[in-house]
């Protein structure tokens, strides 16, 4: 059964998709490995956002970029599962990228992909996405403690891969 449209609604995303789809578009990217997969995961988190906004009219996300964040990590969750995903070549190359950054930081996003799923999804959150520790904790479902401890790996292995070794910490 479809819901009418609650009055707004329709504004309220399109203004979410201008302000947060390149954000979610490189989240994707960098979870998928993928341009155009992260292209298609970018779009079916709107979609996955406007469905539950029809079916909960009074519903309020309160951090609206959180919300729309742990849609798109569970929506790369359900791509990375599927039999089609596994099939597909996931070489990655800079020229994919749905950024323009210099080399030295494209070289970095690409190293990202190279941690483990937390580490990776701390090191985007909270460096990259400049969420606080306890938000990422909280939108990721793991303990403080936790985020630290990924966090900390993370950058010791980007460190230690981006400038041959030597760790500043």
């Amino acid at each position: 059964m479809e819901h009418a449209a609650v009055p707004g609604m329709a504004e309220t995303l399109e203004e979410w998709v201008h302000q947060y789809a390149g954000e979610i578009t490189k989240l994707c990217f960098l979870q998928l490995a993928d341009a155009n997969s992260a292209q298609d995961a970018m779009q079916d988190t709107f979609l996955k956002a406007w469905k539950y906004l029809q079916k909960h009219p009074g519903f309020c996300p309160g951090n609206d970029k959180a919300w729309l964040i742990r849609i798109a990590l569970n929506t790369c969750k359900d791509y990375q599962r599927s039999q089609w995903f596994k099939k597909v070549d996931m070489r990655k190359s800079l020229e994919e990228l749905p950024i323009a950054a210099p080399e030295e930081d494209r070289t970095a996003v690409l190293l990202l992909g190279k941690l483990p799923r937390k580490q990776r999804q701390v090191m985007i959150l909270h460096g990259l996405q400049g969420m606080t520790m306890a938000e990422t904790g909280k939108l990721l479902g793991i303990p403080l403690t936790s985020v630290h401890r990924c966090y900390k790996q993370g950058k010791a292995y980007l460190m230690a891969a981006l400038t041959g070794g030597e760790d500043d910490d």
